[in-house]
């Protein structure tokens, strides 16, 4: 649709098939390692392309777009905070049982229900990178509170930078340095699942 778009207003088909394939990771482009990173640490590629677009953006030479991506991550930052308010308002004992993984890598939603009855809730997935401002938000939110010490907060904060912008993430230490493909032996070895639990 980028491309067709592009084409539509006069733009060569070089460049328009070029600005099309950025547009999202573009998973030809890759360094002289990039192969054999992502042979090991399966999406490294993407994880590094990731990041990338989003500190050229917040640092972008044009103060125009480095101000709206500043804004977007605030906003971002903010939804976080008053979601986590918000769930906090509709159930606070079933906002407190939720896993920090669910809290810090999806946008929930507690749904009220009657008195006794199980509480439901939506989760939408947060994409990788931009997860991390709502982290900070919601992480904000619950030190505010006194639900999470400062040093929680700091620490949950430094593992979801970890899994927001590190190309090679996992649950533990061992399983953060192993190959993707070890993963499951290193879970096992470990009793530790990818979040941690």
């Amino acid at each position: 649709a980028t491309y067709e778009a592009l084409r539509n207003q006069g733009v060569s088909k070089e460049r328009a098939a070029q600005i099309a394939k950025n547009i999202t990771v573009n998973f030809n482009k890759k360094g002289e390692w990039g192969s054999w990173a992502n042979a090991l640490y399966v999406f490294s590629n993407a994880g590094i392309q990731g990041t990338n677009r989003i500190y050229r953006a917040l640092t972008h030479k044009n103060p125009k777009i480095r101000k709206k991506a500043q804004k977007i991550v605030t906003g971002i930052v903010g939804t976080g905070f008053t979601m986590s308010m918000l769930n906090r308002w509709t159930d606070e004992d079933e906002w407190e049982n939720m896993s920090t993984y669910n809290k810090t890598n999806n946008l929930l939603w507690m749904i009220p229900g009657r008195e006794g009855e199980k509480k439901k809730s939506v989760a939408i997935k947060l994409p990788y990178g931009y997860n991390f401002f709502y982290a900070l938000g919601q992480t904000m939110e619950e030190v505010m509170y006194g639900d999470v010490t400062k040093q929680e907060g700091f620490y949950r904060l430094l593992s979801s930078a970890s899994g927001a912008f590190s190309p090679i993430s996992g649950g533990s230490a061992a399983e953060f340095l192993s190959p993707t493909i070890s993963d499951p032996i290193v879970q096992i070895a470990t009793n530790k699942n990818f979040m941690g639990g």
